[in-house]
């Protein structure tokens, strides 16, 4: 609008752009854990899967038994989507649907977020921001190899930064026990 104030979220100098450009923590022994890292640690390599024709009481009954959050929907061609219990929550109650009469590809939204084995734990999580999902399917040559929630990503890079913090520690220590550490 003409003679209208600037938006202050759109100042490229502003508080949200110098947060933006601080750099990644690092430190030269600690590597950045990757999507096939975090499945290992987190069991998520054990992925619970349903056919793209399944009902939702199918899926829900597998998430059940798994004791899991969301399940692989799959069809011949591949990975078509993944079913939360957010989804259900959400969706299974419109109009005159019930879990068993609801094919579960209709409550799956859109394209999954999908990562390859070997992304780093930013990669992963800004495909969760982007697509607005909790979960993230680790696709290996078209094949799931893995599936992760916020959650599980939230948790190894918080373990990833303190292991920076330590090891950071550490250099320290070493270095005045050396007589070369100086402030």
């Amino acid at each position: 609008m003409a003679g209208s104030p600037p938006h202050r979220g759109s100042d490229e100098t502003g508080v949200l752009a110098s947060r933006q450009a601080i750099p990644e923590a690092q430190h030269p022994r600690v590597t950045e854990p990757t999507a096939r890292s975090v499945a290992a640690r987190s069991n998520a390599q054990d992925v619970a899967i349903v056919d793209a024709d399944a009902t939702v009481l199918d899926a829900l009954k597998v998430m059940a038994e798994r004791d899991t959050g969301a399940v692989a929907v799959m069809s011949p061609v591949g990975l078509v989507g993944i079913f939360t219990e957010r989804d259900h929550a959400r969706n299974a109650l419109l109009g005159n649907r019930t879990a068993a009469n609801t094919p579960v590809v209709d409550l799956v939204p859109g394209p999954p977020a999908t990562v390859a084995p070997g992304d780093g734990l930013g990669r992963c999580l800004a495909e969760l921001a982007e697509r607005r999902a909790t979960h993230l399917a680790v696709v290996d040559a078209g094949r799931v190899v893995g599936l992760l929630a916020e959650a599980d990503l939230l948790a190894a890079r918080v373990a990833h930064h303190q292991r920076i913090f330590h090891e950071t520690e550490m250099d320290q220590k070493l270095l005045f026990l050396r007589g070369t550490y100086s402030c």
